[in-house]
């Protein structure tokens, strides 16, 4: 399972434990939407975000689905 955050990135869950949390640039954690990500939606093996900056992005699912977290 998936959900936005205000920050713009997104947190992946399995279960009732957090599995990753996701941002385009690990070094820097620089968010996948500049501000709050609003809408997500699954279509055709691809995660669709819209958020508050305007912008439509589409995610490749085994991109997420592969993602795992660090230790922090």
């Amino acid at each position: 399972m998936l959900c936005g955050t205000e920050q713009g990135t997104l947190i992946s869950w399995e279960g009732v434990l957090v599995k990753a949390h996701l941002v385009l640039e690990k070094e820097t954690k620089a968010p996948l939407h500049k501000g709050m990500i609003e809408v997500i939606l699954y279509e055709d093996k691809h995660f669709i975000t819209a958020g508050a900056d305007g912008y439509i992005k589409w995610w490749p699912l085994a991109d997420i689905d592969t993602a795992e977290g660090d230790d922090c």
